[in-house]
């Protein structure tokens, strides 16, 4: 069998695919792989400045409108109930005009009424001031305290006599039952017979409720026998009123 043998490309016969041989002449027409890649970079540039126009637009700034236009959250407000607090006024104390009603005789009571010569355990003695009574006869036993501060008060002690209280009506007459005067000794008063606590003296002044209270030792020297203690009060050397109590000092055995 003959081997083919290729032809010759005749002038006008176009030169076979890839063929790289120089362009033509007449046409000057440049050859397809320079072409690919004009076309490749004139896409990409294209394309860069299309993602160029597509991330400005997505990160460009807001309008002066736009960020001024943000909604900001109104801060909500409890209104919290204030509790009304409730104050009772305090009820007055009338005023009780003591030089023109007096007052009755005042309410005395002893810790202990009786002990033995010698002892010195501390006793107590209150009084409280009472009105006088509206009805029956005599200014004791009152069934109403007389709440009212300032009336000068003395505890005493004398030796039991069953004359005694005509004898104290005799001496509230007396100048020396004058409140500058009631500090000093009565005249049926056995001095130093009671030994009085610092913070309670023998003459006080009742306070608001028109209470009064001391604290005492009898004196070891007092002798055995039957005494009275004797609470006496006084509204401004005017008004007077007492009430005594007995009080045994029994022997020793």
């Amino acid at each position: 069998m003959q081997p083919i043998v290729p032809s010759q490309p005749g002038p006008h016969t176009p030169p076979p695919h890839g063929y790289s041989g120089q362009a033509q002449q007449n046409g000057k027409r440049p050859n397809k792989p320079q072409s690919a890649v004009l076309i490749a970079l004139i896409l990409f540039a294209v394309a860069g400045l299309l993602s160029g126009f597509t991330i400005g637009a997505i990160n460009r700034p807001q309008s002066a409108n736009q960020a001024n236009t943000k909604l900001t959250p109104t801060p909500s407000t409890t209104t919290v109930p204030t509790a009304t607090e409730t104050k009772t006024a305090p009820t007055p104390t009338p005023t009780i005009d003591i030089l023109t009603t007096g007052f009755g005789c005042p309410a005395g009571k002893l810790s202990s009424y009786g002990l033995m010569e010698g002892d010195q355990t501390q006793l107590t003695a209150d009084m409280q001031a009472q009105k006088k009574p509206v009805t029956g006869s005599g200014t004791c036993n009152s069934p109403e305290e007389l709440h009212t501060a300032g009336i000068a008060t003395r505890l005493w002690l004398t030796k039991k006599d069953s004359d005694f209280n005509k004898k104290l009506v005799e001496l509230t007459n007396a100048p020396w039952a004058s409140n500058d005067r009631i500090g000093q000794a009565f005249p049926e008063e056995i001095e130093n017979a009671l030994v009085f606590d610092p913070s309670t003296p023998q003459v006080q002044k009742t306070d608001d409720q028109g209470h009064i209270q001391w604290k005492y030792t009898v004196a070891p020297t007092l002798p055995p026998g039957n005494y009275y203690a004797v609470f006496f009060m006084s509204w401004e050397g005017k008004r007077f009123n007492w009430t005594y109590l007995e009080l045994i000092v029994a022997p020793k055995k």
